[in-house]
């Protein structure tokens, strides 16, 4: 069964090569589109730093990966990063320290049931993987 195109865009999704028509776009309006309200504006603009390949672009990506809900956004997001090769590593390996406050204290007394995506550091980690 394949999912309704509305929804699928909604998610974030954008057909492959799509992006090919805005790399004119400058690095700091790609920024700026990664806080855009339309997911597969969020995804085209992932992309389009992720084909320049710029260092600048990193930290904006690394943020957006942290807010991102989307799917499709998401996974857009951590190629870009991948893209970006092993300058964008430290900058990952920084994501991995912030833990937060959502470990157990001790054994839960029910089942464990994951309710959600990955953290951001998990993504990172994820993606530093694929890095190599």
């Amino acid at each position: 069964m394949k999912s309704d195109p509305g929804i699928l865009q909604r998610r974030g999704y954008l057909e492959e090569g799509a992006e090919d028509a805005y790399l004119y776009l400058d690095i700091d309006s790609c920024l700026g589109m990664l806080n855009s309200s339309i997911a597969h504006e969020r995804t085209l603009a992932a992309r389009v730093l992720g084909k320049r390949k710029e260092a600048k672009a990193i930290p904006g990506l690394i943020d957006a990966l942290g807010k991102e809900d989307m799917l499709y956004s998401k996974l857009a997001i951590c190629e870009a990063l991948i893209a970006m090769g092993s300058q964008a590593v430290d900058p990952l390996i920084n994501v991995l320290g912030e833990i937060g406050d959502n470990q157990h204290k001790e054994i839960p007394d029910g089942e464990f049931k994951k309710g959600s995506y990955p953290l951001p550091r998990d993504i990172a980690a994820r993606t530093l993987i694929r890095l190599g």
